[in-house]
């Protein structure tokens, strides 16, 4: 049994060199998480106690170091991430697969249909967000969608506020022809197209400090509203009536907000939709809007809640892994959720091509989460995790398994020669 059992050893041993072989042709693979070859003594059915010892050999197995994270290696390149701490990313083979797989390989780019892809052909996969970042849906397995860009390489937010904040000068003369203030300010319309729009104040009157308000576009006629939308005051200025300490006392004789403006679009101008825009001037009796009162240096502004239409310039993604898409104008828009992934047993995932892993009974029931919530990594841009493979420990496994090896085959080649006495025997 002793030829037997070297034998099986030697077998035991290929199968742990194959592993280390893996390790180094892997060594600087992105995300490669390393293997480790595990031997068991075997043990035939002979009693040791009862002196019927039979040597049987060794067997090995396969284990794999998926939870052993590699080095950090910095990149420069803000789409590729690395998770710091525990969690694997969540992907899809293609952009045509639902199934779920897992890879720390975190060299994402943008491809040609602008999806988030690594070098092993992963599509990241996340949540969709909203515009304040949270997801739509609920953080579950099933609701993730492949990171897809191409929806969101144009942004634009019509108009629906705009707050004035003015002094509108309290020494300004009534005289012929009328000294003007005006305010300038820009109004985005259901297109993305901005528009130039002018408040014109007059004064009427010094007690009580009087002034006719108006407001002109000339891609358009800009009237009054009520709620239903119908022209207000016939369309006439609206008057303002400031206090002796130069806040606003009422709105067209009302001490409350003024009436939404609303823009009926000139169709040579642009073939956008008639729109409402709530014009905030401030509360009654309080300096946060209109005021009338000396001249000072401080120009008007005016701050209104729409974008004009704005090309995407990239993207980024904090450590939470909120992925925004960030525009030439400035914006940083929200849109996905990027997910990870755990494991009860993360060793017993199964591997499988394009450096990525697929879960299994023996691996547990994953769990889904945020990246730097509860026991998730957060995630650092323009980094990668490089394999964990570390070479001196495969070195050191190379010279071990040929010791192991050669003393296998001495004793073959010891047996041999035993046989070879016995049977020389006349």
């Amino acid at each position: 049994m002793t030829i037997t059992a070297a034998v099986v050893a030697l077998k035991a041993g290929n199968k742990a060199l194959d592993a280390v072989s893996q390790n180094t042709a892997n060594g600087n693979t992105i995300g490669f998480k390393s293997l480790q070859g595990i031997f068991e003594a075997m043990v035939t059915g002979g009693s040791l106690v009862n002196n019927q010892f039979t040597s049987a050999g060794s067997s090995s197995h396969i284990i794999q170091n998926v939870g052993k994270q590699g080095s950090i290696l910095g990149t420069e390149r803000q789409s590729n991430m690395a998770v710091i701490g525990a969690g694997l990313f969540v992907g899809f083979p293609n952009s045509q697969t639902t199934q779920n797989v897992y890879t720390a390989a975190g060299d994402w780019e943008v491809n040609y249909k602008n999806l988030l892809v690594n070098s092993g052909g992963i599509v990241a996969a996340g949540w969709k967000t909203n515009a304040q970042g949270n997801v739509t849906t609920g953080l579950t397995g099933n609701a993730l969608t492949p990171i897809d860009l191409s929806g969101s390489q144009e942004y634009f937010l019509q108009t629906t506020q705009a707050k004035m904040v003015a002094n509108i000068t309290s020494d300004t003369p009534i005289v012929v022809p009328a000294q003007l203030v005006q305010v300038n300010f820009p109004v985005v319309d259901s297109l993305g197209s901005p528009h130039d729009f002018t408040a014109t104040f007059q004064r009427t009157g010094i007690n009580p400090n009087t002034w006719a308000m108006s407001i002109t576009c000339p891609d358009g006629v800009v009237t009054k509203t009520n709620g239903a939308g119908n022209p207000y005051g016939g369309g006439t200025p609206m008057v303002i009536v400031f206090d002796q300490n130069g806040l606003p006392q009422t709105f067209d004789g009302v001490a409350g907000a003024p009436p939404p403006m609303f823009v009926t679009w000139n169709v040579a101008a642009t073939n956008a939709q008639n729109m409402a825009v709530t014009l905030d001037l401030g509360a009654i009796g309080a300096g946060d809007g209109l005021v009338s009162r000396a001249s000072t240096q401080i120009p008007p502004k005016v701050i209104q809640d729409g974008q004009a239409m704005s090309t995407a310039s990239g993207f980024e993604t904090n450590e939470s892994g909120l992925i925004s898409m960030v525009y030439a104008s400035g914006v940083r828009l929200p849109v996905y959720q990027l997910a990870l992934a755990s494991f009860p047993s993360v060793n017993n995932l199964d591997p499988i091509p394009g450096n990525a892993f697929t879960s299994t009974a023996k691996s547990g029931v994953v769990i889904y989460g945020k990246p730097n919530t509860g026991s998730f990594g957060k995630i650092a841009t323009g980094q990668i995790e490089t394999s964990n493979v570390d070479f001196a420990d495969q070195l050191t496994s190379m010279i071990q398994l040929q010791q192991f090896n050669s003393g296998n085959v001495k004793s073959i080649k010891t047996q041999d020669e035993i046989t070879k006495e016995l049977l020389s025997i006349r």
